[in-house]
């Protein structure tokens, strides 16, 4: 019987710590994570907010190292 209470007393711990937690990992997800991967994605597309987005994988990065005004603008 203790066994059992123990149990239940532990489900409770644990559903109360989650839902503590809860509104943190909201939040993170929608002002943190989110961003972070739609910036990940979009970096691979050319886009210009009257067109759909095109996958162009590379080819950002490629123009960004190539590019010599980069360099001057960064040194």
């Amino acid at each position: 019987m203790a066994e059992r209470h123990f149990s239940n007393l532990r489900r409770h711990e644990t559903i109360d710590g989650y839902l503590f937690i809860a509104p943190w990992l909201i939040g993170f997800v929608i002002w943190v994570a989110f961003p972070m991967i739609a910036s990940i994605v979009l970096s691979f597309m050319e886009w210009d907010l009257f067109s759909p987005a095109r996958w162009v994988g590379f080819q950002n990065f490629q123009q960004l190292v190539t590019n010599r005004l980069v360099g001057v603008s960064l040194w």
